[in-house]
């Protein structure tokens, strides 16, 4: 297809840049900065949008700079990295336009007033705090696979991994003949390859080692998840929250984080993965919480009614990012559990179910937490409450 002028506008949610065809049909495309003007091949076009690959900056703007890694942008091809959006701008650049892509979910969407909406809060490190990273071997290369989820990008070094993981990368690198490799890397288990059933120890500052499985889920940057885990606990002691339910608990972090910071305050946590609730009870017991903090095995999205004899304050959830199940959301307003705290990593589904609760809960806080930084990814943590 032939390449167009586009003057870049925006960034929409997952780092796109935006812009409109002389024809005036919206474009999206990976590597633009807004206020510059930027050649784009169109590789997509519907009747209402389009997509393209940048082939080049033919007017750049004022705000782009060099990204730190040499696969984040390649004018001209679709074999560049797609996790990395935003390393052409700063970091206060991209944390700004982070919040106004949350805002336009929730505010412009008519789900939070913009009193609700807190200021962002920042990742301390953009580069360096990634604990675990997937390669993928094809065709003599092993990295990312990019933008057509069919190439893989042939890599060295990332520079969003922690140093230990990306110092590893080369010789592992050469050992990956084909499908996949993990990493993983805590301070007490070093650079993990591949850990199968292991148990690793992960450490969060300020609250100690939580034992988990290697091929369990854990936050990928622990210093944002610290500051995730301080807004919890402060949102619950706020609110005098003494019953907690929390659902997709994994290891049972954010409940016993909740109970070590508040006297008195007792969880239940369900999880689908059973040796995630192993480590949970296990975790519970290290702290000295098993009568306080208690775990079981079950599928979030299928509670038709509260556990017997409970009834919480609040109920915790963190789904994956295709986010709640609507047999979940009808599920809460039936419960009319007074408070909702709802961790969320994709503010688009986090709206959805939003809209789905509006009528029964409303957004009394939103905070972005930037998990993800250089990505085009962010957490949210929003407190709702019954009407």
């Amino acid at each position: 297809m032939p390449a167009f002028p586009v003057l870049s506008e925006g960034f929409a949610y997952g780092g796109e840049a935006f812009g409109r065809l002389p024809d005036g049909k919206i474009c999206f495309f990976r590597g633009g900065v807004p206020g510059e003007t930027a050649e784009v091949e169109l590789t997509l076009s519907k009747r209402s949008f389009a997509r393209g690959v940048l082939k080049r900056v033919s007017a750049p703007g004022a705000k782009r700079i060099v990204p730190r890694c040499p696969y984040a942008v390649r004018p001209g091809t679709c074999a560049f990295c797609p996790g990395c959006s935003f390393q052409q701008i700063s970091y206060t650049e991209e944390l700004s336009w982070k919040q106004r892509q949350l805002s336009d979910f929730l505010v412009r969407g008519n789900l939070a007033e913009m009193s609700a909406l807190a200021s962002p809060v920042a990742a301390p490190s953009r580069f360096g705090w990634r604990n675990r990273l997937k390669l993928s071997a094809a065709e003599d290369r092993i990295g990312f696979f990019s933008e057509d989820n069919r190439t893989v990008i042939d890599i060295e070094h990332c520079p969003l991994a922690v140093p230990e993981i990306d110092a590893a990368l080369p010789a592992h690198r050469r050992e990956l003949k084909d499908g996949e490799v993990f990493f993983r890397w805590t301070p007490r288990d070093g650079v993990v390859v591949n850990g199968g059933d292991r148990i690793l120890t992960e450490h969060m500052q300020d609250f100690g080692d939580f034992s988990v499985p290697a091929a369990s889920f854990f936050q990928t940057n622990p210093q944002v998840a610290a500051q995730l885990a301080h807004g919890v606990a402060e949102t619950l002691r706020r609110l005098g929250v003494g019953q907690l339910w929390e659902l997709y608990c994994g290891v049972g972090v954010f409940s016993l984080i909740a109970a070590q910071e508040i006297p008195g305050l007792c969880s239940f946590g369900v999880e689908l993965d059973a040796s995630a609730i192993d480590c949970a009870v296990r975790n519970a017991r290290t702290r000295g919480m098993a009568e306080r903090c208690r775990f079981e095995v079950g599928n979030a999205e299928k509670w038709r009614t509260l556990p017997r004899g409970m009834k919480p304050d609040a109920v915790l959830v963190d789904p994956p990012r295709r986010g709640l199940s609507e047999r979940l959301t009808e599920a809460l307003k039936r419960w009319r559990v007074p408070h909702v705290i709802y961790i969320s990593c994709a503010p688009d589904t986090l709206a959805r179910d939003l809209r789905r609760l509006k009528d029964h809960y409303r957004v009394a806080r939103c905070r972005l937490y930037d998990m993800f930084p250089a990505t085009g990814h962010f957490e949210t943590l929003a407190q709702l409450d019954l009407q």
